[in-house]
């Protein structure tokens, strides 16, 4: 498959901690799912197959490690100033990169540029050596696909009949927002009701025609007496997903979009693009990828 010409930007894993919690929730996610079914099964009295199959447990859980590996320093907020760099030796911008990306990848959404850097380092030939050394279970010989399908869900590209995939990675109901959702209102001290336990015990995956979801029959090319399998929670857990709703909407307005948390967000994106241009380093994608927050804020940048 022919890559755009910004596929072969060089990038440098720099040292970071994988999102172990994500990853502890997406198998938690699956077991959860699977046996719902296994239980309307046997309601029914007839075999159904795990919505879920061992390949992608595999797919999912590598998906979940690697979707935030494109979260340079300071994560989202170095993110924001990274929208105006230019790549390679031509004039093009980020933003053109993403709308390429879009498109490449068939994404539901244009990706951030968090996830097409993960994307991308998820593609390095280096990772796949890797994947090819540790014989990943049920991908033996299939690592090129394995790599493939994996950023593919971290850009959300489609999975026509089964968008309960993406869902499980960047959805309504993803294992991030199960994940850092509680940790935050905790850390914040924040007593936002959040019952990821009651979420967990109610997902399932449900059949249902295409047309029943009309912007995503579109967007996807599905036909609409298409049957497509999406991500849903039994009637038990309405009140914890409406919980987990509002609690959302709670955390934007007490914590993320806090005044002074704004404030400081926006000095640092300031100050990031007063470095683009007074600093030919920060001009260069590498040097986001490769510095940490401490080496960053104590001024250890490459030269330029």
């Amino acid at each position: 498959m022919a890559s755009p010409v910004w596929f072969t930007l060089p990038l440098v894993i720099r040292d970071s901690s994988t999102r172990i919690g994500t990853l502890y929730q997406t198998q938690r996610v699956v077991e959860s799912i699977n046996r719902n079914s296994r239980a309307r099964g046997d309601r029914a009295q007839s075999a159904l197959e795990d919505p879920i199959d061992r390949s992608d447990e595999v797919l999912l859980r590598f998906a979940a490690m690697m979707h935030d590996t494109g979260h340079c320093f300071l994560s989202h907020v170095s993110e924001r100033a990274m929208y105006q760099l230019e790549l390679g030796q031509g004039p093009t911008r980020m933003e053109a990169a993403l709308q390429d990306a879009e498109k490449y990848f068939g994404s539901l959404k244009r990706p951030s540029v968090g996830e097409l850097l993960s994307a991308l380092i998820t593609l390095l030939p280096e990772l796949m050596e890797i994947l090819d050394i540790a014989q990943v279970p049920r991908w033996q010989g299939k690592t090129d696909r394995l790599a493939w399908d994996v950023a593919k869900l971290i850009v959300r590209g489609r999975f026509s009949d089964r968008p309960f995939m993406n869902e499980i990675i960047s959805g309504a109901l993803d294992v991030d927002k199960l994940d850092y959702m509680s940790r935050d209102c905790y850390m914040a001290g924040l007593a936002v009701p959040i019952d990821v336990e009651r979420l967990l015990e109610k997902m399932c995956v449900v059949t249902v025609p295409a047309s029943e979801f009309p912007e995503y029959a579109e967007s996807s090319g599905a036909v609409a007496s298409q049957a497509v399998q999406v991500l849903a929670v039994q009637r038990g857990g309405a009140r914890a997903f409406e919980d987990l709703v509002v609690s959302r909407v709670l955390l934007y307005d007490k914590l993320y979009n806090h005044q002074k948390v704004r404030a400081a967000e926006g000095a640092v994106v300031n100050a990031l693009q007063l470095l683009q241009k007074g600093n030919p380093a920060f001009r260069k994608i590498s040097t986001y990828i490769q510095l940490s927050e401490s080496q960053f804020f104590e001024q250890k940048w490459p030269n330029p």
